[in-house]
């Protein structure tokens, strides 16, 4: 091995050594290989096969198994027919392809239909959760108010009270009222903003709700504000109190589908009147034509002896002269 280099690595003497293997390999001379001797055969004992012959054919009447065809790919359940039929036309992989980005939308809906129903059922938990701290706070509130402290301090004179006790004394009573009030006032202001955040979140749902329901009747100010205008004045004509539909000019609602029950029997109101009026124009008499002008009569004959008869029977009220005037109008007519 003369011919390998020492100073190199090992990974390069490897490399050394394989090329000088593969140049000795080729220089030295091949030689033939000796004929296999044939095995004798033995009686009743079939001969040795040939790895070089063609596999044998199967013998007469046995037909191969057929290849078994790949199961068809069912289309997605809630596709109607015609969809199917359409389904059943593409290629395999198309529909694997289709199979699969359905399942992939089913798992992401119901994931998603998981997370809006914990979202909703954390939201009714807090609701829940805030309406009995108010009422724990209301209960706090309540118990506090009736402390006799409380309830003295609200009715006495301090004014007097400072000339008539030590000022220590009133110092005293004074910090033990103010203290009181101030932890009941501190109790209210809290509860009075918790109230105010639940009734925020009733009203922006309500809002959502009859955005929904309304559409731009509601967003649009040109259609809200005539809508609302009647509104009110349905719950004028119905005498309920202002403290009940107070604000709803602002959008200010709290319970949309009591709005939307104001709203329908509103635009009943206005079908109604729309109709009237439509029947009134209908049955309505059409114009008096002008009245003929009468003709113009002669001017009476005026008969002197005649007008005499009549003026002497308004005068005596007699029968007599009564039967003549009639008498002398009878020859004159």
């Amino acid at each position: 091995m003369a011919d390998i280099d020492d100073t190199v690595d090992d990974n390069a003497k490897v490399d050394q050594i394989m090329a000088l293997l593969e140049k000795t390999a080729e220089a030295a001379p091949v030689e033939a290989a000796p004929a296999p001797e044939s095995e004798p055969e033995v009686e009743g004992q079939p001969p040795a096969p040939d790895e070089d012959a063609a596999p044998e054919a199967p013998a007469s009447g046995e037909e191969p198994e057929p290849e078994q065809e790949a199961p068809a790919i069912e289309p997605p359940v809630f596709w109607d027919s015609e969809a199917k039929t359409e389904f059943a036309k593409l290629s395999p992989s198309v529909q694997r392809k289709i199979v699969e980005r359905e399942r992939e939308r089913d798992r992401t809906v119901s994931v998603k239909s998981q997370e809006a129903a914990e979202a909703t059922k954390l939201v009714e938990q807090s609701k829940a959760e805030r309406q009995q701290q108010l009422a724990r706070m209301k209960e706090l509130e309540d118990s506090a108010l009736g402390d006799p402290i409380i309830q003295w301090g609200d009715k006495v004179d301090w004014v007097k009270l400072a000339t008539e006790v030590e000022p220590a004394t009133y110092n005293q009573y004074r910090a033990h009222y103010d203290q009181r009030r101030g932890n009941i006032a501190r109790l209210q202001y809290e509860r009075r903003s918790m109230e105010q955040q639940a009734l925020n979140t009733v009203m922006t749902e309500a809002q959502k709700q009859l955005a929904t329901i309304l559409g731009d009747e509601f967003t649009d100010d040109a259609k809200w504000r005539p809508l609302v205008k009647d509104v009110v004045e349905y719950l004028r004509e119905n005498d309920v109190p202002k403290e009940y539909w107070d604000g709803i000019e602002d959008r200010k609602i709290r319970n949309a589908k009591e709005f939307k029950v104001l709203v329908d029997a509103v635009k009943g109101q206005r079908l109604l009147r729309a109709k009237e009026s439509v029947a009134l124009k209908k049955v309505s008499p059409a114009g008096h034509p002008a009245a003929k002008p009468r003709a113009a009569l002669p001017p009476p004959k005026i008969v002197k002896p005649l007008q005499a008869k009549i003026t002497r029977a308004l005068q005596t009220r007699k029968t007599a002269d009564a039967v003549d005037a009639v008498e002398a109008a009878i020859r004159n007519g």
